[in-house]
């Protein structure tokens, strides 16, 4: 089985459980936290793929982080998922719920990348239009990268909009190379 299709199975249960008890919108911010510290954490990526660490030793210890974190049905979750030996699909499978619970709740991540960081008011102003374009609750995260130059890049989903002065300057070259106006 693929780890697109185990992941879906997995992330589906915990979102159709979380649904039936209605504690989605809490176990969506438990999920949220946990991928956070599993992505920031080398370490704990690497306990968990780890062949030769007992399946308790790993429940005893994502028990110890997470216990004061996290709702009881979210730790269990994980618990469950170590002992159905995918602790290595863990991350894939939070991914794959996160994207099952914005698809249900109407939410589009957005990532934007500009060359300076935003003012509150130009984030606020960019989710807006973002918003009213999709008819989509948008959840922005932004990002610096001085190499752009100037503009923005924009990603939802698979759609990038690449607005950035470096990326103009590229056309350009490419352009003016095409026309044997310059010499590479």
């Amino acid at each position: 089985m693929s780890v697109y299709s185990v992941s879906s199975r997995f992330a589906t249960a915990l979102l159709q459980s979380a649904s039936e008890k209605n504690i989605s919108g809490a176990v969506s911010a438990d999920v949220e936290l946990i991928s956070q510290t599993i992505t920031a954490s080398k370490e704990l990526r690497n306990l968990l793929a780890s062949p030769v660490l007992k399946e308790s030793k790993k429940a005893e210890i994502i028990e110890e982080i997470f216990k004061s974190k996290v709702s009881a049905d979210s730790l269990n979750f994980l618990k469950f998922v170590i002992r159905k030996n995918r602790e290595n699909l863990l991350h894939e499978i939070l991914k794959r719920f996160i994207e099952l619970w914005n698809s249900k709740n109407n939410i589009l991540s957005a990532k934007i990348t500009s060359a300076y960081k935003l003012e509150e008011s130009e984030k606020k102003h960019i989710a807006e239009v973002l918003e009213k374009y999709t008819g989509k609750k948008i959840q922005s995260v932004f990002n610096i990268d001085q190499k752009i130059i100037g503009g923005f890049v924009l990603k939802i989903g698979d759609t990038v909009i690449d607005g950035s002065v470096a990326n103009q300057l590229l056309v350009l070259k490419k352009k003016l190379l095409e026309e044997n106006l310059i010499v590479n």
